[in-house]
């Protein structure tokens, strides 16, 4: 009689244990079961078979839906570029600092709740926004339809490709922007992008090549972009004033043709000027 009483508890607690992860996409189950994690292909696998990935690859495998990579609580890296992703929720992926998603169909990638993430490549995708994540050190974003790209709020980030985008305003003063070399700002084929707002307009002036030339820089570009929000109106009502004259190997000077200079102006901006004569 005993252990007929005890029958029902030991398989209450076998349930209990054995939770599982819905996955809905079967090429994402099916890539899962590849690589051992799952055996079934039904939509679901045993949580305790991947709560403890650390790297998870499912590159070029047809996915379009990644329901059930909340699972993937220790994961750290993930890859998942050339997919048919529209859409990546990893806000429940704490442990991860590195996301892979290029070649995909992401529109819009927020990451502003993913405080571990550090690196991200998301190029080649049709971005239209993207939120970075706080702690970004490395970010590719480079041929995506971003318009507006603000990282005053990533003071670790070291590394940026936006070439080839749409960008009208760019931000990158974090406190930190004097600290990127030159290859290791990269915002070149932005036809709109004519101010990128930054710590040190000198700096980035004298170091920064891999921009366009119409790209000025500026620690107040007035857009919505900028770190201190300016009303236009006001700003184009009050002109600028010229203050000094660099030549391009930072040494003060006067006007001089045929020379590049830098022009710098009362508000914090600087222009390339090149006079022919």
């Amino acid at each position: 009689m005993n252990k007929l009483f005890l029958l029902p508890f030991l398989f209450l607690g076998f349930n209990l244990t054995a939770q599982k992860t819905y996955v809905p996409d079967d090429n994402f189950e099916q890539a899962l079961i590849d690589l051992g994690h799952d055996d079934v292909l039904d939509d679901s696998v045993l949580t305790e078979n991947i709560n403890e990935v650390i790297t998870l690859f499912i590159a070029e495998k047809d996915i379009s839906d990644l329901t059930g990579i909340e699972g993937f609580t220790a994961m750290q890296t993930l890859y998942c570029f050339a997919n048919n992703l529209t859409n990546i929720d990893v806000s429940q992926n704490t442990n991860l600092w590195r996301l892979v998603c290029y070649a995909n169909d992401l529109t819009t990638l927020d990451l502003s709740q993913c405080p571990s993430i550090t690196h991200v490549e998301c190029q080649y995708n049709d971005l239209q926004t993207l939120v970075p994540s706080p702690n970004l050190v490395n970010l590719n974003c480079q041929q995506n339809n971003l318009t507006e790209l603000d990282l005053s709020n990533t003071p670790n980030l070291g590394y940026l490709d936006c070439d080839q985008n749409q960008l009208t305003c760019l931000n990158i003063k974090n406190g930190n922007s004097s600290s990127m070399g030159t290859t290791s700002f990269l915002a070149r084929a932005n036809p709109n992008l004519f101010c990128i707002e930054v710590d040190d307009p000198l700096y980035s002036e004298s170091t920064w090549i891999y921009v366009d030339t119409a790209v000025n820089f500026s620690t107040n570009c007035a857009n919505s972009c900028s770190s201190e929000i300016t009303n236009l109106i006001e700003f184009n009502a009050s002109p600028r004033t010229l203050i000094g004259i660099i030549d391009m190997m930072g040494s003060e000077t006067t006007f001089k043709p045929n020379t590049p200079l830098i022009y710098i102006y009362d508000d914090g901006s600087t222009e390339k000027v090149f006079t022919i004569e």
